[in-house]
């Protein structure tokens, strides 16, 4: 399978595959460099791909203009974008756009990393 449409792997006996650094993120912003502290179980239900291209997010009730990113990976449900936005609420709505789809999406997360913000979105 190409790079590109491989499943991430995940879990203890996941084979650690560096994704490299999200485009026009410095490298220590590598996708997957929040790796899970050692004894901290793996919560991920599905796998994830990696995923490349440009993401539009528009937040929904809030006073935050249009937000451009670069998608970093998508799995059946979800999907983890790269950008500079740091004031997108965990839990709020957002629409989306990007080259795997289109749609209503919560965020589900936040992380400051260098050189930007990450979020992850389930698909509503």
């Amino acid at each position: 399978m190409p790079a590109k449409n491989r499943p991430l792997e995940t879990g203890p006996t996941a084979s650690p595959e560096p994704l490299g650094a999200a485009p026009g993120f410095p490298a220590s912003a590598e996708a997957g460099s929040g790796c899970l502290p050692a004894g901290r179980p793996e919560r991920r239900r599905e796998p994830r791909y990696r995923a490349e291209g440009e993401v539009w997010l528009w937040p929904e009730g809030l006073q935050i203009p249009e937000i451009h990113g670069r998608l970093v990976d998508i799995s059946r449900h979800g999907f983890r974008v790269a950008h500079q936005c740091q004031n997108l609420p965990a839990g709020g709505r957002v629409r989306f756009r990007h080259a795997a789809g289109q749609g209503a999406a919560r965020v589900i997360w936040n992380r400051i990393v260098p050189g930007g913000v990450e979020s992850g979105f389930l698909v509503l």
